[in-house]
């Protein structure tokens, strides 16, 4: 009861924006905000199947508006998934991947052509991988990095927390009511360390949650476990999707006080809740969101809200990428704040009706976690020193890699990819290899590994607190 009362009185600090101007003009373009739910994969959530309540602000949000069924990431870890997200391009495209570690400037962002249109727009991050260093700050007026203790056990991740205070702060210094505005934040409740506050450790591990810490569930012995170092015993895995779980239940009391803010700051915006990648538990012998394709990091949530402009409760399964997300901002900017018909959501997304829509993801190689552990396990970072791709056309998916190698799998029959049907499937393999060959042909050659030496100390220590010892 005491958290509620703080977060009622909390909002009551809040300055009331309006949707008109300071001359009660009213704008001509309505509110648009992106908020992702970093490291959430799909079947973490009640609205995807869950079976705890984990996500109640998320799960009523989608009911209010529109759920997004089949959404896959383009790419399983932060960068180049956000890059792809603000540029609407694939991370070959844009290059922002493992190989440069960094968005460049010739792309033009969704912010930069928002910010052409007469918006104020304005990001919150508290990922070190999304700060100016690393370039997705373009096209944003104020752009702020909310630096805090990640790896400390007795902070209890408030990093969210303090970016839900940024906010308030900009809406009280920097807002301009005659200005529309686009506002992205990105909550890492759920990344690893999987560590959430006390409460939220308790209730989904009882006392057990004491037997993992911040530092044993970090970057480090996770890719240990990942390189066949030291494997990590599968009641410490199971402990670590517990723990995941109650992170994303802190996450979701964030997300509903981060909600009810917008509500005073921008009423009646087009709101997008998503997750840049998923996170997994080793159902294929990994941990975490490296070196791999699959599923458990491609797929993950979508909602939408738009005042009254959707339909409450819609649901659809029409096959969308995060490259989507650009195109979907850019179009519902085009559309009236007052909604006086409905609105299709899929109107928002161009080859949303296309069911043979071929859909891609890629991951480079992980030159920067090369770097890490070249000079200890040489041997071992041979095997995973690759490029991955997968391509995805209805229920068939597949996966191909540098070394050469093809599998292919049925989604519908086998969501956990444990059959490779490329042997007995030669015409799928021939048509889906078609389609990746004519995708490799117009990608770049790639780039020397990522050079980090021009990012900041505070950031250092934030990619430190999560293993990149650099």
């Amino acid at each position: 009861m005491k958290k509620y009362l703080i977060s009622a009185l909390f909002l009551l600090l809040i300055p009331v924006a309006s949707c008109k101007g300071p001359e009660g003009r009213v704008l001509s373009r309505p509110h648009l905000v992106l908020i992702i739910l970093d490291t959430v994969r799909r079947d973490a959530l009640g609205s995807y199947g869950y079976k705890a309540e984990v996500s109640p602000a998320f799960d009523s949000f989608a009911e209010k508006g529109v759920r997004f069924e089949d959404v896959r990431s383009n790419s399983p870890w932060t960068l180049p998934s956000h890059s792809s997200m603000f540029t609407g391009l694939l991370p070959s495209e844009h290059g922002a991947t493992n190989e440069s570690l960094v968005l460049a400037k010739k792309n033009r962002t969704v912010a930069e052509r928002l910010k052409k249109k007469g918006y104020q727009t304005a990001g919150f991050s508290t990922n070190p991988w999304l700060t100016l260093f690393t370039g997705v700050n373009q096209g944003f007026e104020q752009y702020y990095w909310i630096h805090w203790p990640m790896a400390d056990s007795s902070a209890g991740k408030k990093g969210g927390q303090k970016l839900i205070m940024r906010l308030r702060h900009w809406n009280r210094e920097k807002r301009k009511p005659d200005k529309p505005a686009f506002l992205f934040f990105n909550l890492m409740e759920a990344h690893a360390p999987y560590f959430p506050p006390e409460h939220y450790r308790k209730a989904v591990a009882g006392s057990r949650g004491g037997n993992i810490t911040a530092e044993s569930s970090s970057l480090l012995p996770i890719l240990s476990h990942n390189l066949k170092v030291k494997k990590i015993p599968e009641g410490d895995i199971a402990l670590f999707r517990l723990l995941y779980q109650g992170a994303i239940s802190y996450q979701d009391f964030l997300l509903a006080r981060l909600l009810k803010v917008l509500e005073y700051i921008v009423p009646g915006a087009f709101i997008i809740i998503t997750s840049d990648h998923g996170e997994a538990f080793n159902e294929h012998g990994l941990i975490s969101h490296e070196f791999s394709l699959y599923e458990e990091l491609l797929r993950v949530p979508m909602a939408a809200n738009f005042g009254n402009c959707f339909k409450p409760g819609t649901r659809t399964d029409a096959p969308l990428m995060l490259t989507d997300v650009h195109d979907m901002l850019l179009r519902a900017s085009k559309s009236d704040p007052a909604c006086p018909e409905r609105i299709n959501p899929l109107d928002l997304v161009p080859d949303a009706r296309n069911r043979d829509r071929v859909r891609k993801s890629e991951y480079f190689r992980p030159a920067l976690l090369h770097r890490i552990f070249k000079k200890i396990h040489p041997s071992r970072m041979k095997n995973i020193d690759l490029r991955l791709q997968a391509i995805t056309r209805g229920n068939k998916k597949l996966l191909a890699d540098s070394a050469g190698r093809l599998r292919l799998f049925n989604l519908e029959k086998d969501p956990g990819e444990k059959k490779d049907l490329s042997s007995s499937n030669q015409d799928e393999v021939e048509s889906l290899s078609s389609q990746l060959g004519r995708w490799l042909r117009g990608q770049g050659h790639g780039k020397s590994p990522g050079k980090i030496d021009h990012i900041g100390q505070e950031v250092k220590e934030q990619l430190k607190a999560l293993g990149y010892a650099l």
